[in-house]
């Protein structure tokens, strides 16, 4: 479960700290407010195709951290061993770095990871489900 993002240099997003509760969590709001801002950094933070185009203007570099809560499994557990994780508590930190250049940087708990270990491990993370999805 995501408990914390904060978001800062993307698109039109200065800097944002948001903090969920447990349960469902839904975005809502008029068009334009920013919503699926907030989505897109999400995905860009579990491991979504990055572009130079997410930095804010002016910005030298867009950056998204995530604080996750988890359940452990036995599919996680492994994912996380094979990177080199230790038996973790229940709390994970995923972040993401897009640099103008178009270059990114992924880390989780600090660690550099490579684009796909991100995505392996935010698979276990977190569901995104958007209004056309079932169509």
């Amino acid at each position: 479960m995501l408990q914390e993002i904060s978001i800062k240099n993307f698109a039109i997003i200065e800097e944002i700290h948001l903090s969920f509760e447990s349960g469902m969590t839904i975005l809502t709001g008029e068009t334009g407010a920013g919503k699926s801002i907030i989505i897109d950094a999400m995905s860009l933070l579990l491991g979504g195709r990055a572009s130079s185009d997410f930095v804010r203007h002016g910005a030298s570099k867009a950056e998204i951290e995530g604080l996750f809560f988890f359940e452990k499994t036995p599919e996680l557990n492994s994912a996380l061993l094979e990177l080199g994780f230790e038996e973790l508590d229940s709390e994970i930190i995923l972040r993401r770095e897009i640099f103008a250049n178009g270059r990114s940087v992924c880390r989780i708990n600090g660690q550099m990871v490579n684009l796909t270990r991100l995505r392996q491990i935010g698979e276990f993370l977190v569901d995104i489900h958007g209004q056309h999805d079932s169509q």
